[in-house]
């Protein structure tokens, strides 16, 4: 079989739907697992189709895993009125103002945006960047974030020095970071 631009999804039985993307840049067959679950499967030009459908095959059981993980991972959106937000941005610069005077972590100023990849960021100019999406965490979570970027106005890398002081004032860090990374993906 030919490549066929005209073809754009391959459906099998023991996956589903697979979204076909030809590509003359590519070099190699390459499949994708978006946050949404889509699967799509980029196939270079000089590849015949049939040889793309044996890649895929001989990645099921990787899409499968990566399906799974897709799944249980809450996809956040922010779908909040304007008071709600409000109230969030007031209660979360309070909640900052708080841990800063507590911890002595001082920063200059907090924005809040609706981040596609990351929950916060601290600025080299110690200005802490917070996601809207934050409103869909646990508070415990929110905390760990604030600590985390508010730790990056003393540390401003992630190096064995800032994960030891973040341990000092926030409980099991790392394990908190990685809840983050395996239940919620950012839209």
């Amino acid at each position: 079989m030919k490549n066929n631009d005209n073809i754009n999804y391959l459906i099998l039985d023991s996956i589903g739907k697979i979204r076909l993307k030809y590509s003359d840049r590519a070099k190699y067959v390459r499949l994708s697992i978006e946050s949404s679950g889509d699967i799509q499967l980029v196939i270079p030009r000089h590849i015949n189709v049939n040889d793309a459908v044996k890649f895929v095959f001989s990645k099921i059981a990787w899409i499968e895993k990566k399906k799974r993980i897709v799944n249980k991972k809450k996809l956040l959106k922010l779908n909040l009125s304007k008071i709600e937000l409000q109230n969030f941005w007031r209660d979360t610069e309070k909640k900052l103002f708080m841990l800063s005077n507590q911890y002595r972590l001082k920063y200059n100023k907090i924005n809040f945006k609706t981040l596609k990849s990351r929950w916060g960021s601290c600025s080299s100019k110690n200005i802490i960047c917070l996601n809207n999406l934050l409103y869909y965490l646990p508070d415990y979570l929110i905390e760990y974030v604030m600590l985390h970027e508010l730790m990056h106005t003393k540390i401003k890398n992630h190096s064995k020095e800032f994960w030891d002081a973040l341990e000092k004032i926030c409980k099991n860090p790392k394990i908190k970071r990685k809840e983050l990374r395996d239940n919620y993906s950012l839209c």
